[in-house]
């Protein structure tokens, strides 16, 4: 009895809750408190046999439950014990090559001596010297076929370089290189048949009357900031150069070039590049007549005789203005700025002012795999003697000098495809002026001397490469490049030694670090060479044309070890006698065997 009146207490008591409850009845609310972990787990329940009976009196409910965990963290008083010092043992040091001798011979008794020295690893300190001999002393055609017989085709090329740079505090890098250059040539382009037509016989001249040797001595010094996150940098370089050559010709270049820039925070990640860049270009030239073996006539001495010498004194100056900025903004790098430039001849006694743009927007896509960059850029460029002369070393020593200026607007798709294949597309519009050319001038009767010849025009290029590489034990690259060339000047002279297109290939092969192998072919489309006017139809017509050509090199090496190698190069495998200029055919096949050497130090 005791235990039925309790049991009737609860539920008199727990009543009014009951009705409370049901008062609502759309929902069933109720709100649990969790205070500690919450682990929430499936209990297995058993079965219940009682089948389910719809009953229409009331409607489904909405089931809420609100959850309030409240983590607490738990004090551990497990201490874990120190691990004692571990001693790392480094790999040996290994031997270091700061240094490399390379010593050939060819066909055409033509000698190879290649040296390098370069300082040890050091964070502030680096300098080395180099010094390069490369040359040919023979001979091109059969002597018993005068009209293939060119005779001597002498060429040498010795340079020696001195270079260091010093860093400062990790702040300030100071910088200079020292070089000497001689470079010998003949005037070769003439054959034994044209001697003929003039009455004379090779052996009655003598090599050294139409060589063409030059000195170039150059030297540089600068400074520059290295932290390439400083908010201010700076940058400055002075470079001097003569350049002496044989016929009194001289031509002294001295150029000034500094760089300022400063960073701006525009935001937290955000900054704005802003730099202004000056140079100066200063030449002075001068040059005589004296090429009087070869056949030079003018106006007073029409046949084959010596001429008073021509002297020749100019000088110019270029200075150049390029102002611009950098800056990031949703992934598209912008490079935006102008070049103005101030050309200033002596002789003319006038400044011309030219102004270009330099513009780069560059932007990355699908992580870093496809690359676009577009832009238009343009310049005013002094072509000086120097230049003359290493495009061409069969030129008058006198010859006229100009300036290059051109508007360029240019973009390049790059496309990484897959780990090893890569696609690269590029495209120009190039509007020229004076872009540097040659003719066979009309002084010298043996046809074998060049003047250059200034054009101005228009050219569209369009090419491409492609490129597999496989784990760096091969690599191939396959490409070319299409021109089209259009003449802007008034009288529309011919383009002279402009081919259509090129087509390369190249393939490298490195076995173990053991074997090396490279290949490399070329086809390069027919060019002209030489013009004359047609008085009859009014019309230039061309009489000259360099025909097609096609080369293949091969080169292969053997390292015995890493102090050791043997080589063996071979150029023009194809053996074709081509023409880089009119009335000036190449040597054939140039074989070169030789060994490469290292001293290794300590």
């Amino acid at each position: 009895m005791k235990y039925i009146k309790s049991g009737l207490l609860m539920v008199v008591a727990l009543l009014p809750l009951s009705l409370k409850a049901q008062s609502d009845s759309s929902t069933y609310n109720e709100s649990v408190i969790i205070r500690g972990k919450f682990n929430p787990v499936i209990t297995r329940s058993e079965k219940i046999n009682v089948a389910p009976a719809i009953s229409d009196s009331a409607s489904a409910m909405d089931y809420h439950f609100t959850y309030q965990p409240e983590p607490a963290r738990l004090s551990s008083f497990f201490a874990p014990s120190r691990f004692k010092p571990v001693r790392v043992v480094g790999e040996p040091r290994t031997r270091l090559y700061h240094n490399y001798i390379r010593i050939g011979f060819g066909n055409y008794w033509s000698p190879l001596f290649d040296f390098y020295y370069n300082s040890t690893t050091s964070r502030n300190l680096n300098y080395g010297v180099r010094l390069n001999h490369r040359s040919s002393w023979g001979k091109i055609g059969d002597e018993n076929k005068p009209e293939e017989y060119f005779g001597p085709a002498y060429n040498s090329l010795t340079e020696f370089n001195a270079f260091g740079k010093y860093i400062i505090k990790e702040k300030m890098q100071l910088y200079g290189d020292l070089t000497f250059q001689n470079d010998y040539n003949l005037y070769y382009g003439f054959c034994d048949t044209t001697l003929l037509n003039y009455g004379k016989q090779r052996e009655n001249i003598e090599t050294a009357e139409y060589k063409a040797p030059y000195n170039y001595v150059a030297g540089n010094v600068g400074i520059k900031n290295v932290i390439p996150s400083a908010r201010i940098g700076y940058e400055a370089n002075l470079h001097l150069s003569d350049l002496i050559g044989a016929y009194g010709m001289n031509e002294f270049n001295l150029d000034l070039d500094g760089m300022g820039s400063y960073r701006f925070q525009l935001s937290r990640d955000k900054e704005l590049l802003a730099a202004m860049r000056l140079s100066l270009d200063v030449y002075a030239q001068n040059a005589s007549d004296s090429l009087h073996a070869l056949g030079h006539v003018s106006e007073s001495n029409p046949a084959w005789q010596p001429d008073s010498l021509f002297t020749d004194f100019a000088s110019r100056l270029i200075f150049r203005l390029n102002p611009f900025a950098e800056i990031t903004l949703a992934g598209i790098r912008i490079h935006a700025g102008a070049r103005i430039a101030f050309d200033h001849y002596a002789d003319r006694d006038a400044t011309e002012t030219y102004v270009y743009p330099d513009v780069t927007i560059s932007r990355n896509f699908m992580n870093n795999a496809l690359g676009i960059v577009l832009g238009a850029s343009g310049n005013a460029e002094a072509i000086s003697r120097n230049n003359i002369r290493l495009t061409n070393p069969y030129t008058l020593p006198y010859s006229h000098v100009n300036s290059y200026r051109y508007y360029d607007f240019f973009g390049n798709i790059r496309y990484t495809i897959s780990k090893r294949l890569e696609l690269d597309v590029h495209a120009s519009y190039n509007i020229y002026d004076n872009r540097l050319s040659f003719r066979l001038s009309d002084d010298y009767l043996l046809g074998n001397v060049f003047a250059p010849k200034y054009e101005s025009g228009n050219l569209l290029t369009v090419g491409g490469d492609f490129s597999f590489v496989n784990d760096e034990m091969i690599a191939i690259g396959v490409g070319g490049n299409y021109y089209y060339r259009t003449s802007a000047d008034t009288d529309t002279l011919p383009i002279l030694y402009s081919y259509p297109f090129d087509i390369h290939l190249n393939t490298s092969i490195n076995y173990h670090d053991k074997f090396l192998f490279h290949l490399q072919f070329m086809l390069i489309g027919k060019s002209d060479a030489n013009y004359e006017y047609d008085m009859a139809n009014q019309e230039f017509i061309i009489t000259e044309e360099l025909p097609l050509r096609y080369g293949l090199n091969l080169e292969f090496e053997y390292r015995h070890n890493k102090a050791l190698s043997a080589f063996l190069k071979v150029d023009n495998l194809l053996f074709q006698r081509y023409y880089y200029w009119q009335n000036y055919p190449s040597q054939r096949a140039l074989f070169t065997i030789g060994a490469t050497y290292t001293i290794p130090t300590k």
